[in-house]
């Protein structure tokens, strides 16, 4: 199952197969979600930016959990990423106009609770196999390092799942994605050869403002120029109305 949140809410849950996404939940405690992660036990953890509290969703029944907040270690929890034994990292950030700003990274125990800073650092990614990482910078080049029950630990640098531009575009055959563009991928084998694969995206200027359902159908409005319309899922047809 694959979940994304408005920065507002709701959550929807799209399951590979449908031809849409479903809403999975709704609550007011769902505002300013920047980022989720989907845990090893199929929960879903959502840091609320402006609340600065941990939201964890619970499939089985559909309901929100608050977790609390987080006021003793930074002010805004953003970037979440979920660890294959179950703990959850997070990256805060605190603004202070005389001491500056700090970012730092928070380790989650989902079992009891507990949280405490690991890091001063921004630099925390999932790499393709799975590792949640945290970045340094010596002499000039980034090395890794993998965070693992709550702690900081050495990884071999060879086993970081990152291409060259530290992204998780990587593969287990040792290929990997090298550039993402408007018109093309770039694509290096595990031998090194490189090749390109032509795509082609459609883009509308029209900017969707609202979305409301009724009579059976999904209604929405357009903003610049200002237009209404209407989709029915069950032909799979949309119909403009204009400016009425």
């Amino acid at each position: 199952v694959i979940y994304q949140c408005d920065y507002s809410g709701p959550l929807f849950a799209w399951d590979w197969k449908s031809k849409c996404s479903r809403v999975v939940c709704e609550s007011a405690a769902l505002a300013t979600i920047f980022t989720l992660d989907v845990a090893p036990d199929n929960r879903v953890y959502l840091p609320a930016y402006t609340a600065n509290s941990l939201l964890r969703f619970e499939p089985a029944t559909g309901r929100i959990e608050d977790l609390g907040v987080f006021h003793d270690l930074t002010q805004h929890i953003r970037n979440v990423f979920c660890a294959s034994d179950g703990w959850v990292y997070l990256t805060g950030y605190s603004y202070d106009a005389d001491k500056g700003n700090a970012t730092v990274v928070i380790a989650f125990d989902p079992r009891t609770n507990a949280r405490r800073t690991l890091a001063a650092s921004s630099g925390l990614i999932r790499d393709a196999a799975g590792h949640v990482l945290i970045s340094t910078v010596r002499w000039g080049r980034t090395t890794w390092d993998e965070l693992i029950g709550g702690e900081i630990r050495p990884i071999a640098q060879r086993d970081v799942a990152l291409t060259s531009e530290n992204q998780p575009f990587a593969f287990r055959d040792g290929s990997h994605l090298k550039a993402i563009g408007e018109e093309s991928i770039t694509y290096i084998d595990a031998g090194g050869s490189e090749s390109r694969i032509a795509v082609a995206r459609e883009d509308s200027p029209l900017t969707v403002f609202s979305l409301c359902a009724g009579a059976g159908k999904i209604w929405g409005g357009t903003f610049i120029p200002l237009t209404l319309f209407a989709f029915d899922p069950a032909t799979g047809t949309s119909r403009g109305y204009g400016n009425p």
